[in-house]
Order: structure tokens, then C-alpha cells, then sequence
């Protein structure tokens, strides 16, 4: 009897079973989570069941309104916000790191960049940024401030009384006092190099407006 249970054993040998849960390490306990599920099993299930159910539109909603809610927890708690902040621009910046460091995503890159300066939206963005940058930078106001001066007048130049067309910004140029770094108000185009040539002199203007009634 043992001597034909050796001779199955020898034509068909027993493979030793393979647990159905992956180990995280060969002789190591797996690492779990706080509900003391094994980390790697739950990311092979997590990616299994995504590939059958994502497609879903219900599976859709129910997870982005999750998301949603969870931001909502989050950004109602200063710490854990920071906390968030802070990881995901640590993460953000490596991945992306490592991204571009591949040539092919380089180019993908540029040709995304390219693509997206070029949107009518976008163009609008960059210049009404380059205008409120501008006018910090140049004259120290706000664009609050710049529309409450235009209010005041009436959106008239002061010294012309014409109509300023806000669709025309180039047309539009902010007086400023160049001696005290002060803002004056708000001219046209013409006004404006009236005053620059004039050097911003009392007298000059005093004696082309004595000259305009001499000669005429």
C-alpha cells in the first residue's frame, strides 16, 4: 500500500497552496489600515472593482459627491487644510517632476501650453491680470480704486470732457504726478501727452493757452 502511494506522489506532485491575500514582504505581516485590512489586498480589490463599476453613471455621481463633501470637511478645518496643502504640493511637484522628465511628455506639454494661451478665455485672463498688475505696479491703486475714480468722473476726461470708451482701454491712461507719486485722475490719450509734453508746467500751458487767444 505505501509503495504505490509513493509511486502517485512521484507521477503527480503536490503543489504547495498560495494564500489568496497577498503579503506585503516574504516572512513579514502584511501592512493594514486602521480597520485592520491588509493594504495590499485592498488596493488589488479597490482596482478590480473601479474596473468594473467606473463606467457606471450612478458609481460617477456618488463619487464625485463624495469628493465634494470630503473637500467641504477639509477646508472646513484650518489644520487638516494646511495639512492637505502642504502634501499635495510636495506630491504634486515630484510627480511632476518625474513626468517631464520623460521627452515625449515635454512635447506634450508644449503643445498643451500652445494650445491653451490661445483660448479667447485665457487671453481675456492674462490681459485683465496684466492690467491690474500694471496699475499696481505703475501707480500703486487697485482696480477698485481705478473704476471709483472713472465713477467720480463720470467717465469724462477732465479736461477734454470726452466720453472715455472703456471697450478702448489703450485709450485710457491714469495721471499721476511724477515729483509727490500721487494719482490725479484719470485722462485720454491725447490729454494725457498734452500734459507729458508740457511737463506738467502751469506756466507752459498758461502761455499755449495766452498764444491760442493771441493768434486767433
Amino acid at each position: 500500500m505505501s509503495e504505490d502511494v509513493e509511486k502517485v506522489a512521484e507521477i503527480a506532485p503536490v503543489e504547495p497552496l498560495q494564500s489568496p491575500i497577498p503579503v506585503s514582504g516574504v516572512g513579514s505581516e502584511p501592512q493594514r489600515d486602521k480597520h485592520g485590512r491588509d493594504l495590499v489586498h485592498k488596493r488589488e480589490y479597490d482596482k478590480e472593482w473601479h474596473s468594473r463599476h467606473d463606467f457606471q453613471p450612478d458609481v460617477k455621481l456618488r463619487k464625485k459627491e463624495y469628493a465634494h463633501e470630503y473637500n467641504l470637511r477639509i477646508m472646513a478645518d484650518p489644520i487638516r487644510k494646511e495639512r492637505r496643502d502642504s502634501f499635495m504640493k510636495e506630491h504634486r511637484q515630484e510627480y511632476n517632476r518625474k513626468w517631464l522628465e520623460k521627452p515625449e511628455n515635454k512635447q506634450k506639454s508644449k503643445d498643451w501650453q500652445k494650445e491653451y494661451r490661445q483660448r479667447p478665455d485665457v487671453k481675456e485672463k492674462r490681459r485683465e491680470y496684466n492690467r491690474v498688475d500694471a496699475l499696481m505696479r505703475k501707480y500703486g491703486i487697485t482696480l477698485v480704486q481705478f473704476n471709483d475714480i472713472l465713477k467720480k468722473q463720470e467717465f469724462i476726461c477732465p479736461i477734454c470732457s470726452t466720453k472715455l470708451n472703456m471697450e478702448r482701454r489703450k485709450e485710457i491712461h491714469v495721471d499721476h504726478c511724477h515729483t509727490k507719486n500721487i494719482v490725479r485722475g484719470v485722462l485720454c490719450q491725447r490729454c494725457n501727452i498734452l500734459l507729458g509734453h508740457a511737463k506738467d508746467s502751469r506756466e507752459i500751458l498758461f502761455n499755449a493757452a495766452k498764444y491760442l487767444e493771441n493768434v486767433q
